[in-house]
């Protein structure tokens, strides 16, 4: 794919045909669409909750002991495979559903397929996190679902995308803007990486000595490009329509899409820093974890600018708010692996609670704030109203619940790895020094618990409510002008 000359989005027609044509396009996907937000809070419910059931038993390790099938090393992996696989990636696919809808321009006839795929999903990833807690699971982070659980999810995930390319493929052509070439390189990348690490760590025996790099690839896939690819679309997408311009600059909207390609998949070897792998795979992976900074930099520039001295306005508006503070935490977020990828910090940091603040603060922070702040964007755009004052309440709670974790994570990992460092100090003394922080860490899972939970119900009280006629204007443009063309 080559970047071409950029396009400017056209005035937004006045005629009220326009306007009904949109609003046919939302009635079309809109049951679809409604479905996969309301699978992806089930799972963002569940993972909240298995990762509670995780954090106490790190607090209080005699917490459910009378039962192997809620210890510690089944429920925290199965946690995040709901949190990943099921919060993340259906609320994601569920966003950018609507958005080729939008784009496309055409009213979806029939949506048999994609519900079928999305249950194929559902039903695929209750067997898998059950086999996780029955002990079935492979012991690979994020690859833990057993290989049929695994399957039925690349089974599900090629049915959705083929349905996808062929109903809402855009007409000759037309520009492929930048919000819509993150969701629709996503899924490529969704497809390679987990068709990829199942083949060769799974459904198959691999030499011992690249399991690890394997998974490290994995990993870093799974969050740097995956789910940053669908939060990023998201991002792009709704930020100027809410700030009501198009985006600052398309030279920088290219390059940041570009890099984090790039670069995006190179960063899983920092996990090994002074392990026994290649020197070269090590090296060039904290390089490569640096360099993602540019792309993160290029996208808060960019963005910040497109909403300019509408700032104020769009943090007061309850969908807008966890839209900038998702991206704020996206920034953090690569900074903060940028940091414990240099060596002499990762030998301080590596075996802390560092690492488990940053996991939390991609999931709870960058990805989760951007979805939630999605879904609440299109509700009314179906015809759903919510009440803003729950909203912002549950905003709040996941930022207190963030503040916790990253604040123990830094001062706690930084403790800790001193005290890791220290060949005078025994490791009992270092659990008794990083107990303080363990329990902040809890009391933040606990507060982005209850943040979920209120969600949840806002969700289902929006749904439930019978459908009006949209309360925003369905003839809102999209005022890209990006254009990234095959």
């Amino acid at each position: 794919m080559t970047a071409s000359t950029p396009t400017t989005q056209p005035t937004v027609p006045a005629d009220s045909s326009a306007a009904a044509r949109r609003a046919e396009v939302d009635r079309s996907v809109r049951g679809l669409v409604l479905f996969c937000f309301a699978s992806a809070i089930f799972w963002l419910v569940v993972g909240s909750f298995l990762q509670v059931i995780s954090g106490t038993q790190l607090v209080i390790p005699s917490f459910l002991d009378c039962a192997a099938f809620f210890t510690f090393g089944r429920v925290q992996p199965a946690g995040l495979t709901a949190l990943v696989f099921g919060w993340g990636s259906l609320a994601g696919l569920g966003f950018g559903i609507w958005q080729m809808a939008r784009a496309s321009g055409k009213v979806v006839r029939g949506v048999t397929l994609p519900v079928c795929s999305v249950i194929l999903w559902n039903l695929a990833l209750v067997g898998g996190v059950l086999g996780i807690l029955a002990g079935k699971g492979s012991g690979i982070p994020y690859l833990e679902l057993p290989g049929p659980a695994a399957f039925a999810i690349l089974l599900a995930f090629g049915l959705l995308v083929i349905w996808l390319l062929l109903t809402l493929r855009g007409t000759p052509g037309q520009p492929l803007y930048i919000a819509k070439a993150f969701f629709v390189v996503a899924l490529f990348l969704f497809a390679w990486l987990y068709s990829s690490a199942n083949t060769l760590l799974i459904w198959t025996v691999s030499p011992g000595s690249v399991t690890g790099p394997i998974e490290g690839w994995f990993e870093n896939g799974l969050f740097g490009l995956w789910l940053t690819f669908l939060s990023l679309s998201a991002l792009f997408y709704l930020l100027p329509v809410a700030a009501g311009r198009p985006l600052h600059s398309q030279g920088l909207a290219t390059f940041a899409f570009w890099t984090l390609l790039f670069f995006g998949g190179w960063g899983g070897m920092r996990y090994f820093i002074g392990g026994p792998i290649p020197a070269w795979m090590v090296s060039a992976s904290v390089v490569a974890t640096f360099l993602l900074i540019l792309p993160a930099l290029a996208v808060v520039t960019n963005l910040g600018r497109t909403i300019g001295d509408a700032g104020s306005r769009l943090w007061e508006a309850p969908t807008t708010r966890y839209l900038i503070a998702g991206l704020i935490f996206y920034f953090s977020w690569v900074v903060g692996c940028a940091f414990v990828a240099i060596p002499t910090v990762s030998s301080i940091f590596h075996f802390t609670i560092y690492q488990e603040g940053l996991t939390l603060i991609a999931i709870y922070g960058f990805v989760s704030l951007t979805l939630i702040g999605a879904i609440l964007t299109l509700l009314p755009r179906f015809g759903h109203s919510f009440n803003p004052a729950s909203a912002s309440l549950h905003f709040w709670l996941i930022i207190v619940g963030l503040g916790l974790f990253a604040t123990s994570a830094t001062i706690g990992g930084l403790l800790q790895g001193f005290a890791l460092y220290d060949v005078e100090v025994s490791f009992l003394n270092v659990v008794d020094y990083v107990f303080p922080f363990r329990v902040l860490v809890f009391v933040g899972l606990l507060t982005v618990f209850a943040a979920t939970l209120g969600f949840a119900a806002l969700f289902a009280r929006s749904v439930y409510v019978p459908a009006k006629e949209p309360a925003v204007p369905v003839s809102q443009p999209v005022p890209q002008n990006v254009e990234v063309v095959a």
